[in-house]
């Protein structure tokens, strides 16, 4: 059929139509841009960001654990030497339930790998702390000063060092979740912005 010996009204009817079918499309790209940028920024706020947090939290509550070690070392008050044993029992919870969290959440095979160095390096660190109470609760402060010393703390810089990499790990997957909605962006404004000239 001869476009030419359409009748203007048709012609009009037509131009539209197609004007509208551009424009559903336009609609349908940009909307499923957005949702694909959405599950992005999901992931990023409700995930990885998350996983930081509390990977930071475990290492803030670690370096109290040591600051109140080394406090009852220092003490000679019982009442106060009471209290530093209690922070140490508070901040050994709060490590506890962060690495729980961490632990339930991470999938990927290299943060499960990442997890189990945590734990395992989390092991003589929490043991050297108790024998370092031990030795100030039977009144051997020196040998608790050589244990918190020497081996405790080259314990909780291992420690600290596997939590450290768990947390640059989810700062490189938040980059690639950064860079991967950039390009979605990129892919759908020009989607749009091809379609929207056709139209």
């Amino acid at each position: 059929m001869n476009i030419a010996h359409w009748k203007v009204g048709t012609r009009l009817a037509a131009g539209f139509g197609i004007v509208i079918v551009a424009l559903a499309i336009v609609g349908g790209v940009g909307a499923v841009g957005m949702r694909a940028l959405s599950d992005e920024l999901r992931l990023m706020v409700g995930d990885r960001f998350p996983k930081t947090v509390q990977a930071n939290n475990m290492i803030e509550n670690l370096n109290v654990v040591a600051r109140s070690s080394r406090n009852m070392l220092l003490l000679t008050d019982k009442e106060a030497i009471r209290k530093e044993a209690a922070t140490i029992l508070e901040a050994r919870k709060a490590v506890s339930e962060n690495f729980a969290l961490l632990e339930k959440s991470i999938t990927t095979p290299e943060g499960r790998a990442m997890i189990a160095k945590v734990a395992d390096l989390r092991r003589p660190f929490v043991a050297g702390t108790d024998v370092v109470i031990k030795a100030i609760e039977e009144g051997r402060r020196d040998d608790g000063i050589k244990l918190l010393l020497g081996e405790v703390r080259d314990a909780q810089f291992k420690f600290i060092d596997s939590i450290t990499a768990l947390i640059q790990l989810q700062e490189q997957l938040m980059l690639a979740s950064g860079q991967e909605a950039e390009a979605r962006v990129d892919r759908s404004l020009t989607q749009i912005l091809g379609f929207g000239g056709f139209a």
